[in-house]
């Protein structure tokens, strides 16, 4: 059975959520480009690995979590598809 991120928070009554690790096998895009997105972007702290398939929508990530407030770090350039963004 599928639960979203809403039905989460309001089933446990949840208010903040300090870290959301993603690694949902290439579809982190359109997570972010969903509605579940406006649930996911109240973390703190988000960690993902952008599976390969999806590699080329690093850039548009990283833009989207930018433009709602999050500072990225990349631990280890020899492997960028693996971000932190920190709210800031």
């Amino acid at each position: 059975k599928l639960i979203t991120p809403q039905q989460i928070l309001k089933r446990y009554h949840i208010t903040s959520i300090d870290l959301v690790k993603l690694d949902i096998e290439g579809e982190e895009f359109h997570i972010f480009n969903s509605p579940q997105a406006n649930y996911l972007l109240k973390a703190k702290n988000i960690a993902m690995e952008i599976h390969p398939k999806a590699i080329n929508t690093v850039e548009k990530i990283i833009s989207k979590l930018t433009s709602n407030g999050y500072r990225i770090i990349i631990p280890n350039r020899a492997w960028p598809n693996l971000i932190f963004a920190k709210k800031s």
